[in-house]
């Protein structure tokens, strides 16, 4: 059976940017590679390199519990059509995203990157540090699972989370940015 991964990316050109390579890789290496992400003028030519590509429509910056739902839903949905082994996710949301459908259907690897954890753990303003609070739960919660891999880009980060016991250490690697 060829083995399948499936990268979760919020926007296709960050996409295009930072992680092609490692799709024509694995491409290269005999891995079937999908995306799920939110297009903008990226989708043919990632199709023209050989990924297989799914919509996903999904808000980097909403903060609406419902566009939550229907993006984890819209994610659930994209696994269990492609079925990958192995899930590829980057940025905060859809890191927690997968971490929340790995709870529950555990058919897959996860790996997880993180490029920071962005104003809500840097900001002093009141309603980042109530965001703070609910996202180190979520990552928390879903990171928890001792198989999940966690890549980070910064020593601070790291300082972050191994503060706010996110993660263990076995499970994160650095990889610089």
């Amino acid at each position: 059976m060829l083995s399948k991964i499936l990268f979760v990316i919020s926007v296709d050109w960050t996409f295009v940017s930072h992680r092609l390579h490692l799709a024509e890789k694995a491409l290269n290496d005999g891995y079937d590679v999908a995306i799920l992400t939110k297009f903008t003028d990226y989708r043919k030519f990632i199709e023209s390199k050989g990924i297989k590509t799914y919509t996903w429509n999904f808000s980097r910056k909403s903060l609406s519990p419902l566009n939550a739902i229907i993006s984890i839903f819209e994610l659930w949905k994209t696994i269990i059509i492609y079925r990958p082994n192995l899930i590829h996710s980057v940025a905060i949301k859809p890191v927690i995203y997968t971490g929340l459908i790995k709870k529950f259907y555990k058919k897959f690897s996860f790996v997880g990157a993180l490029g920071g954890l962005g104003f809500i753990f840097s900001s002093e303003k009141t309603s980042a540090k109530l965001l703070k609070i609910l996202i180190k739960f979520l990552l928390s919660f879903s990171l928890s699972d001792k198989k999940n891999k966690l890549i980070l880009q910064n020593r601070d980060d790291e300082k972050i989370i191994f503060k706010s016991k996110l993660d263990k250490k076995e499970q994160e690697f650095i990889i610089k940015g």
